[in-house]
């Protein structure tokens, strides 16, 4: 706990060790210090307006010049909405979130917790087999999806983009490292070469098949519902 210890207590935000990390502003940053210092309280979440009104002064509306700083925070993945109707970040107005509540995402809990958001993937190995070629080639896929759900709520330089993006450029050169250390020819890496694929017709490919794996997954799972015996 020493990150969140040393992001607590120390006053200029920019000397804590996870600054460099959250890739944003000095005033930003301080937005996060209280309230992780208010989560440390039992506060899970602060309305908008009041975190504003306890960090700046309220005269000639001072505090609402900061609201787009505020707007950034829940852009890059540092924070979240707590509202049964949460509208799309992207398209929502400053000013729309100033009687909202947000609160500390996991992703950010798990920054002061860990110091890092890096997750370490597998050590590289040939692989066993197609499937375990087929697994990590699906979980590409996975990640291209995650990266279109951000960028359909939030700005195309989002945080979460770039870790997703660095991510993606681990997980694809562990597959090339995988493939030249397997003795055995892997079907679908071989009609790729074959087929001279781009990276996006690869892409397209795999996802269609993913789907079609998918579908055969839900069939067979109703199909043994249908015709399972009644053992009662």
């Amino acid at each position: 706990m020493k990150n969140l210890v040393n992001f607590l207590s120390l006053e200029d935000v920019e000397t804590t060790e996870i600054f460099i990390h959250l890739k944003c502003s000095k005033t930003e940053a301080e937005m996060l210090q209280f309230l992780a210092k208010q989560y440390m309280q039992g506060e899970d979440d602060f309305v908008v307006l009041s975190l504003l009104q306890e960090l700046y002064s309220v005269d000639d509306f001072e505090h609402l010049e900061h609201l787009n700083e505020l707007k950034n925070l829940l852009e890059l993945g540092w924070i979240h909405q707590q509202s049964f109707t949460p509208l799309k970040i992207s398209e929502v107005t400053p000013l729309e979130l100033l009687n909202t509540a947000v609160g500390l995402t996991p992703s950010f809990l798990r920054l002061l917790q860990e110091g890092s958001l890096e997750s370490d993937l597998p050590e590289v190995s040939p692989y066993a087999d197609h499937l375990e070629y087929l697994q990590d080639q699906f979980f590409r896929i996975e990640l291209y999806q995650k990266m279109s759900v951000i960028r359909q709520n939030v700005h195309e330089h989002s945080l979460g983009i770039d870790r997703l993006q660095a991510k993606m450029k681990l997980l694809e050169t562990r597959i090339d490292e995988r493939v030249a250390q397997t003795s055995e020819n892997l079907v679908l890496d071989k009609f790729f070469k074959a087929k001279k694929m781009s990276n996006s017709e690869q892409v397209i490919f795999i996802a269609l098949l993913r789907e079609e794996y998918s579908a055969t997954d839900d069939s067979l799972a109703r199909d043994e519902c249908t015709y399972r015996p009644n053992i009662f």
